[in-house]
């Protein structure tokens, strides 16, 4: 006979930024799901060794923590997935221990990998295979360089896995490459949704490191006997799309539109079945990654809320005061490309952005010269994507932190010329419960489980 606690499946969505992290309850009974946050963490780059690296045991420590916390407050889940950034992975060795630091993708080790590349291929020959916009921070340029200066690391390790992947092996001792988060690397054959032999031949990886890609909606098993002692329950960790936008993008509310996901990131783009690897894809340079069930997310990456969160950093300003001194400078004239590398890691942001501007600007235009050239570059993006793809589209669903931006949400529908549908700014995490609900068996289809999650009860 079903009992009261049978007939509820509870859920943990582990959520972790660049800046932040954060675990989300939800309980999904007679239909409908419940979400609240329960407990939330700092997260960001330290300099190792002359690295900006991940502080991965503090991560750790940190997603530990709130799963005790949770128990503590009585959210015991039945299961838990985690979810985080794309591209950043670690090589391990024969007893499946790290030879190396957990290097982030805004250290500076790929400033020059466009000659890396070159010596060995096209950016071209690349995408003709990987579909991936041209990035330095992609995966495959940090290989290249590893493969260059660092090569005793490539003759140690036994296994790529990346940062999401390594939470999951640190949490349940058993390994798995997640596909979406794979298919960021930059060296995964976009069509056969694998790795590329061809492409790691070219610039003479150990094939040996690259583990089958595993598609998300699977259980990988419970935590450790010793972490479940210290937190105090037993749930399963489920493995869903790993990568935040993967999670992020199944819960865009209107199918039909264009989606930008404005985190730390901006991902503007849409869902399509099959990679599209054409030359107008290439030239407008947007990429091809991998979505829950196989399917394909093009779109482009952007510099997003980073530039904003750095300034916020650094002035010692709030989000609302700086949002208001830009307001009250709309109407400048001055533009930055927001996607140059200068802002990709600089050691001040705000003297990146004057260097680009005219000595005597002010911080209010400083401000408004960011969000209007945010703005303009999502323009730039639906535009070429609707020339790309062959289609108009009358609609943005914008997801994530930028949607409790009322003047981004402002500047991006005047700017582009398109109707803004605010999605939630927990995208990211109920698309992580709505990749839960399938692995758990509670949703049949993807349909049915974004049907639950994008009528879900959020509670503040």
């Amino acid at each position: 006979m079903e009992t009261v606690r049978d007939s509820i499946k509870r859920y943990i969505a582990v959520d972790i930024g660049a800046s932040s992290g954060r675990h989300l309850y939800a309980e999904y009974k007679d239909g409908a799901l419940t979400v609240n946050e329960i407990f939330r963490f700092s997260n960001g780059v330290t300099e190792k060794n002359g690295r900006i690296c991940w502080d991965i045991d503090s991560l750790l420590k940190n997603i530990i923590e709130g799963l005790r916390f949770a128990h503590l407050n009585g959210y015991d889940a039945d299961y838990i997935a985690v979810d985080t950034f794309g591209v950043d992975f670690i090589l391990l060795d024969t007893d499946n221990e790290p030879v190396s630091d957990f290097v982030a993708y805004r250290d500076h080790r790929t400033d020059n990998y466009e000659n890396d590349v070159e010596e060995k291929t096209t950016f071209r020959k690349m995408y003709s295979i990987a579909g991936i916009q041209k990035m330095a921070i992609n995966s495959v340029h940090q290989l290249i360089y590893i493969k260059k200066h660092e090569p005793e690391l490539l003759e140690k390790a036994e296994k790529l896995i990346f940062i999401p992947d390594y939470i999951n092996y640190a949490l349940t001792g058993k390994i798995t490459c997640e596909y979406t988060d794979a298919s960021t690397s930059g060296l995964l054959d976009a069509q056969k949704r694998d790795w590329s032999d061809e492409l790691i031949d070219i610039f003479g990886l150990p094939r040996k490191i690259f583990i089958k890609p595993t598609l998300p909606g699977i259980e990988i098993g419970p935590v450790k006997d010793e972490i479940a002692g210290y937190i105090g329950f037993c749930p399963k960790i489920l493995l869903v799309a790993t990568h935040d936008t993967g999670s992020a993008v199944l819960s865009v509310p209107d199918p039909d539109s264009i989606y930008l996901s404005c985190g730390t990131w901006s991902l503007i783009g849409i869902s399509i079945d099959d990679p599209n690897l054409s030359e107008e894809a290439f030239k407008e340079n947007f990429t091809n990654e991998g979505g829950f069930s196989g399917d394909i997310r093009f779109l482009r990456n952007i510099t997003g809320l980073w530039i904003i969160q750095s300034l916020k950093k650094e002035s010692g300003l709030s989000y609302d005061e700086i949002m208001n001194m830009a307001k009250e400078n709309i109407g400048t004239k001055l533009r930055i490309d927001i996607n140059h590398p200068d802002f990709l890691s600089p050691k001040s942001m705000t003297k990146a952005i004057k260097s680009h501007l005219p000595e005597n600007v002010t911080d209010g235009e400083l401000y408004a010269v960011v969000y209007i050239s945010l703005a303009e570059s999502y323009k730039r993006a639906a535009e070429g994507l609707e020339s790309v793809c062959g289609r108009k589209f009358d609609t943005i669903s914008l997801l994530g932190g930028g949607v409790k931006d009322p003047l981004l949400c402002e500047l991006t529908e005047r700017i582009t010329g398109k109707k803004v549908i605010r999605g939630a700014s927990e995208a990211t995490a109920l698309g992580n419960f709505a990749g839960q609900l399938i692995a758990s068996g509670a949703a049949d289809s993807i349909s049915k489980a974004k049907e639950i999650i994008l009528s879900a009860k959020i509670e503040k």
